[in-house]
């Protein structure tokens, strides 16, 4: 090869390079990055956000014990109550931003966060963790129905579904950053470095708080409903919808709890894969939440996200303990990676179709009240799950497959149960969503009852949704 030829050929290879970052650098921006310059800052926010929280989660266990030397049951009874805690609060939090605005509670609760971390610095004893996991907790819980009456609403309907998901992903990004800056922290071991990821946790959130300011979410938040209160009455669909959202979110425990325990005691595969399988996980959710929240544009697409998570858990129950009964390390192995890449389908699957259903067929004029409630049946499994995997599943041969057909089956039953009788939409009005055209022309049908068969609760009739 002459000398000439050489030249060629590395700017070749210097040209693919810059070609292969080039396809890279666009296919991560469109992955995370929204359209709208107001969601852009809430997804920067979130990034901050996470960050602080991915430091903290990362190194929670070992800070509680090692440092404040409580023991392990201690710490499992605190975060049991403080998530108990979280549960009652979820739909008082959630009227309360019908009240006063989903933007200006989502900068209290950030500010509230900060100070809890404040407080996870200082404090020395069981009774003292116990008070500030409960103070934490609340605002947790609060945290996913606020946050996205907050996103949502500033997407206009087609890109509200693409928002909520390139808002999660950089979410799921900021947790990796913060597990990776932590592991320094706890590599050290000392109390100063502990303390550093806590006050960096609490600082995050107080400049999430700041950031949320600046950006005018105070000022442009609207209450949607000054004359707010606690209303029981919400749509029977509506209640059975987030009830199989809770059934089909159970892959946070899984891939906590479960997947880690299962690999490391009920398997050959090495314990180290485990890191692994929660990176890959990490890396899914990044790159693909945008390009599986697609099929979410409809109703109809929503419910078959749900129907493919199911189909995906489904697959992932006989993964599971068909890498248990094998002998052979090297399949051991390639079949966790199997099910680690069902799990996080299905999870994909799952935010997607929760998004579009719990926002467009809550009440517009209490719509954080309802997506607080739709967010109930989470935050009870997020109590109930670990116990559920830890007695039922991991202590028994077929309890993997149990799981998965009993999930499968709430994903496949899932289109069947909600859409029948469910929210309608009217032909004579398409601009507006299935819910909102429902809850709007209320008043209206009630003085009209007597001049309407079927009363003033009979929903139009002149097309289902799509």
């Amino acid at each position: 090869m002459t000398r000439q030829d050489g030249r060629s050929l590395s700017a070749n290879v210097a040209r693919y390079r810059r070609a292969a970052f080039a396809v890279g650098y666009r296919s991560l921006t469109s992955a995370v990055i929204p359209h709208s310059s107001f969601a852009r800052k809430l997804a920067f926010v979130t990034l901050v956000d996470a960050l602080g929280t991915g430091m903290y989660l990362t190194a929670s266990a070992l800070y509680l014990t090692r440092i404040v030397h409580l023991s392990i049951g201690q710490v499992g009874i605190g975060l049991t109550v403080g998530a108990l805690v979280g549960v009652l609060g979820t739909v008082p939090l959630g009227i309360l931003a019908d009240r006063i605005g989903a933007g200006r509670l989502y900068i209290f609760i950030q500010l509230w966060r900060g100070a809890c971390f404040i407080g996870y610095a200082f404090i020395g004893s069981f009774g003292a963790f116990v008070l500030v996991a409960c103070c934490s907790g609340l605002a947790d819980a609060a945290m996913p129905a606020v946050g996205t009456a907050v996103v949502a609403g500033a997407a206009n309907d087609e890109e509200r579904v693409d928002t909520l998901a390139k808002v999660r992903a950089t979410r799921n990004a900021g947790y990796g950053i913060g597990a990776l800056l932590a592991a320094v922290a706890i590599t050290i071991g000392t109390r100063p470095a502990f303390l550093v990821i806590v006050a960096t946790n609490a600082a995050s959130y107080f400049v999430a708080a700041a950031m949320l300011m600046t950006m005018g979410a105070w000022s442009s938040s609207q209450a949607a409903s000054r004359r707010a209160s606690l209303d029981l009455r919400t749509h029977p669909k509506y209640l059975l919808a987030g009830g199989v959202n809770a059934v089909l979110a159970i892959h946070m425990t899984i891939l906590t709890v479960g997947l880690p325990l299962w690999v490391a005691d009920y398997t050959v595969a090495p314990a180290g894969v485990v890191g692994l399988l929660v990176a890959l996980n990490t890396a899914m959710s990044v790159l693909l939440q945008a390009r599986f929240a697609r099929r979410a544009s409809t109703l109809s697409g929503a419910l078959g996200c749900w129907t493919r998570c199911g189909l995906a858990f489904g697959a992932f129950g006989a993964v599971m303990i068909g890498i248990h009964l094998t002998r052979l390390v090297w399949l051991a192995v390639c079949g966790a990676f199997a099910a680690v890449i069902l799990l996080t389908c299905g999870e994909l699957w799952q935010s997607a179709g929760s998004w579009k259903i719990s926002y467009d067929l809550a009440d517009p004029d209490r719509r954080a009240q309802d997506l607080a409630t739709f967010q109930l049946g989470v935050a009870i499994q997020s109590v109930v799950g670990p116990f559920l995997i830890a007695d039922a599943v991991l202590r028994g041969d077929y309890g993997w497959p149990a799981l998965g057909a009993a999930v499968l089956l709430v994903g496949v039953l899932a289109r069947p149960m909600i859409r029948p009788g469910g929210f309608r939409r009217a032909r004579s009005r398409p601009q507006h969503d299935a819910a909102e055209l429902w809850w709007r022309t209320r008043p209206a049908r009630r003085e009209a009852a007597h001049a309407v068969p079927g009363g003033p609760d009979e929903p139009p009739r002149e097309e289902a949704y799509d």
